[in-house]
């Protein structure tokens, strides 16, 4: 098991757990699960109510090789790098709950752990989600007001951005953050993390007169991909921060970028590089970062710096993403103020 894994609050709290002839009864907190040995079939309660159970017969296996291609001959689905690798012998177990006449059902996303959480109502369920998973913590102040971005139009410079907001106090709209979209760059260059001189003469000045003038704060887009016209490419591939191919080169895709890498953050030095970027911008003038992307990240024939499994990372990948931002931006508040 080479991992990642997430960290979990659980403080050593471990179930209560009884086996006898017939069944097996696991109990954490007001939740119990009890699982026939008759005939394999289980039932989850809260506070002795009866939330749902599964039959004998509602449990199947599945052949991941068999699927991919049942599925490829339904779909004609291309085997590319951000599919899942067909393994003949990875298994996974399908379960069917039975349900009440009336019940309502909320969500439906995608489920990637084995986690069960009873409760009396939503509120109950997702206190215990986040006592376990750890809660957030209160966002600054100017994060709850407005904020307006120009939304990729066709001309973008200091000029347009400030027509925006001088719009907003003509009509007494209230406005606490600016947000560049992703041309504050040079097109094709997305990560380089430098402003585009040619819309953008003199940042600095920029910033301080949003902040200062206007009373703003600003934000600028990233992502955790760089493209081969990036100055930070070479940069990236000499210094080994980007994820690998098992031959050793340098994953690189046209999904989003021409030859777009991505950025390996389970490589603490890569870590360091990427941060320092970002850091620059901070001492600029740039308030906050909206961490877009992300999740365009490969499955299959793919190497991690501390040798995570890619599957796992597909979506351990942006919490390591999103933690970097956010102890960047906790250690800043804390030099500044």
């Amino acid at each position: 098991d080479n991992g990642p894994h997430f960290v979990l609050e659980d403080k050593g709290f471990k179930p209560q757990v009884t086996v006898t002839d017939k069944e097996a009864v696991l109990v954490t907190g007001d939740t119990k699960l009890v699982v026939s040995k008759e005939n394999w079939s289980f039932t989850y309660y809260y506070k002795d109510k009866k939330l749902t159970s599964g039959g004998w017969r509602s449990t199947g296996v599945i052949f991941e090789n068999a699927y991919k291609q049942q599925a490829r001959l339904q779909t004609q689905l291309d085997d590319t790098f951000w599919s899942y690798p067909a393994d003949p012998t990875r298994t996974y177990i399908r379960e069917q709950f039975d349900t009440s006449v009336g019940e309502y059902f909320y969500g439906f996303g995608e489920k990637f752990t084995t986690y069960v959480f009873g409760g009396a109502n939503l509120t109950d369920v997702l206190k215990g989600y986040t006592d376990l998973t750890g809660k957030p913590s209160l966002p600054p102040a100017f994060s709850f007001g407005l904020w307006l971005t120009t939304s990729f139009t066709t001309t973008y410079d200091e000029e347009t951005i400030t027509s925006f907001i001088d719009g907003m106090a003509e009509r007494d709209i209230p406005l606490q953050v600016f947000h560049f979209d992703c041309f504050w760059m040079k097109g094709f260059e997305w990560c380089n993390f430098e402003w585009d001189k040619s819309q953008f003469p003199d940042p600095p000045a920029m910033l301080k007169r949003l902040h200062e003038n206007k009373g703003l704060k600003t934000c600028v887009w990233i992502n955790p991909y760089v493209g081969q016209r990036s100055k930070l490419f070479d940069e990236g591939m000499k210094n080994g921060y980007f994820i690998k191919k098992t031959d050793g080169s340098v994953f690189q895709c046209d999904e989003w970028q021409p030859g777009m890498a991505i950025v390996d953050f389970t490589n603490p030095e890569a870590c360091k590089w990427y941060a320092g970027y970002l850091r620059k911008l901070c001492e600029m003038g740039v308030d906050t970062f909206k961490t877009d992307f992300g999740e365009r990240i490969p499955t299959r024939d793919v190497v991690y710096y501390d040798g995570s499994d890619p599957i796992k990372m597909h979506n351990f990948y942006t919490y390591l993403y999103k933690r970097l931002s956010v102890t960047l931006y906790l250690r800043l508040r804390l030099h500044f103020t």
